[in-house]
């Protein structure tokens, strides 16, 4: 089943269609865009870094009960302060 969370503070989107772990990665860099493949060259996974408001319809993901829109754990380590997804 398809997944997204999308993280406002970047406007950056994880497009997850199957669980697994990427073995390659292509980066698209115009469309700031980076497609994942497991083991066997299925495609399961896309994130779009910044600006992905504007390449995707966000609320179309929304009403299509896809969308997990992340909020940041910020916790302050020494005088940084540390975001955790």
């Amino acid at each position: 089943m398809m997944k997204c969370n999308y993280h406002p503070e970047t406007d950056s989107l994880f497009i997850h269609f199957s669980e697994g772990q990427s073995a390659d990665s292509i980066i698209i860099d115009e469309k700031n865009m980076v497609l994942d493949f497991d083991i066997k060259g299925r495609l399961i996974g896309i994130e779009i870094f910044g600006e992905a408001s504007k390449t995707i319809d966000l609320s179309a993901l929304e009403k299509a009960r896809v969308l997990n829109i992340r909020q940041p754990e910020i916790s302050e380590v020494g005088n940084q302060k540390a975001v955790a997804d």
